[in-house]
């Protein structure tokens, strides 16, 4: 680790304990004082162990990530940091859409892992809905889809860093919380910008396009709600590319339709839910398929050799194709 590196770590890490006392915007500072710190408000990231910290010698801010080593997040973290420490190797336009990892240290006795990371935005939904609620427009979406152009342009922005992440690896965590709006947007106005982050779960492939040996797949952790159906079977358990795809889909069905689905085993309620939306049945028997119905009906196929590739859904919504080849009676 690069000595600048570890001096920014040992600033974040001394600053943790003065989190909550006075900093500006919830911007954890490099010394005790105010001066210096910077004016971030609408970036206040101080949940779920992620800080929002702001180095004064650099005069950057970054997220300060805090995680407690136990024997049941021990995995995941290590595998974040390999993962993010591998990408970091890669050309920086060959990455550019997947969050940055500026150094990482453990500390207190190798009980808490700290990982500095590159700064981002809101979540997808967050900003979605904020920028519904800026525009005077209603959340319901059922059947009049108005907001359809904003969330395509959002969809595409996390396309994108999925499909550049399929080059070394696959996620097995898509979900609108592992993205967020990149602070720096392209002038491209049919995209909003997004970052791929959390990869404690994700595995990368070696130089055949396998599964590394040391990122194997652990069931255990998959968010078992939003996996693919395939995963979901014990006795085959397939692991590729187009689970993400299946998964991506269902991110976007549920910003689409305002379903969220988080906590537990909630997957034959999922299942329920998209039986119903293919067939156009209970809540959505009114509803009239858009184009953006197109890409997500397409990830729900069964046979994952059928769903698109992230290529594919990329070149859709960036309007380069109109149609997926759909095998299911429901479509």
């Amino acid at each position: 680790m690069k000595i600048q590196q570890l001096l920014l770590i040992l600033q974040f890490v001394f600053a943790i304990k003065y989190l909550f006392k006075g900093a500006l915007g919830g911007c954890v500072g490099s010394s005790t004082t105010l001066e210096g710190k910077c004016q971030c408000e609408k970036y206040d990231l101080n949940q779920f162990n992620v800080y929002h910290a702001y180095n004064r010698s650099r005069n950057m801010c970054f997220a300060l990530k805090s995680c407690e080593m136990g024997i049941n997040g021990r995995d995941g973290i290590n595998r974040e940091i390999l993962i993010l420490s591998n990408l970091n190797r890669l050309n920086p336009n060959a990455r550019n859409h997947i969050i940055k990892m500026e150094g990482h240290e453990l500390k207190d006795h190798g009980r808490r892992m700290y990982i500095v990371l590159e700064l981002g935005g809101e979540t997808l939904m967050n900003y979605f809905h904020q920028k519904i609620e800026e525009s005077g427009q209603h959340l319901i979406m059922l059947i009049t889809k108005e907001n359809e152009v904003l969330l395509t342009k959002i969809l595409l922005g996390a396309a994108q860093p999925l499909q550049q992440f399929h080059q070394h690896g696959i996620h097995l965590d898509v979900k609108e919380g592992n993205f967020v709006v990149s602070l720096e947007q392209s002038q491209d106005e049919s995209v909003i910008e997004c970052k791929l982050i959390d990869f404690n779960t994700s595995v990368l492939f070696n130089r055949e396009g396998n599964i590394a040996t040391n990122t194997p797949v652990n069931f255990r952790y998959l968010n078992k709600t939003l996996m693919a159906p395939e995963i979901q079977d014990n006795g085959t358990r397939i692991v590729t590319k187009k689970s993400d795809v299946y998964s991506f889909g269902l991110m976007a069905f549920q910003l689409f339709y305002l379903q969220y689905f988080t906590g537990g085993n909630r997957f034959d309620e999922v299942k329920d839910h998209i039986e119903a939306y293919l067939y156009k049945t209970d809540q959505y028997s009114l509803i009239n398929y858009t184009r953006l119905d197109r890409p997500i009906k397409a990830c729900f196929q069964d046979d994952p050799d059928q769903r698109p590739s992230m290529n594919a859904i990329v070149s859709f919504l960036k309007k380069r194709m109109r149609l997926f080849l759909l095998r299911t009676s429901a479509c």
